[in-house]
């Protein structure tokens, strides 16, 4: 489909299945961070354990910004995927 100059291509179902696993993955590892945050504090703690826990939740800023492109690309898709077929409405897009 073309909108200009710009062509617009459904994503395949694997794709799809790989975006929202990643979105879920970013989505857990918000979780993890403010669970860490809550629990830990914003200290690094001594032990070997919690220093690892503590290195493994520490991408949730990371992880936002992720799960907010993932999900953009995904809602622009749509969009444009209305707009070439002349399906798109404010109403329901919003």
């Amino acid at each position: 489909m073309r909108i200009g100059l710009m062509k617009v291509d459904r994503i395949s179902p694997h794709t799809s299945n790989l975006l929202d696993v990643t979105r879920a993955v970013a989505a857990g590892l918000v979780v993890l961070f403010h669970a860490r945050t809550y629990v830990l504090g914003g200290k690094l703690p001594a032990d070997t354990i919690w220093s690892i826990i503590y290195s493994v939740t520490n991408c949730g800023t990371q992880a936002v910004f992720w799960f907010f492109v993932i999900s953009g690309y995904l809602v622009g898709g749509s969009v444009l995927d209305d707009l070439a077929t002349g399906r798109f409405s404010f109403f329901r897009y919003w």
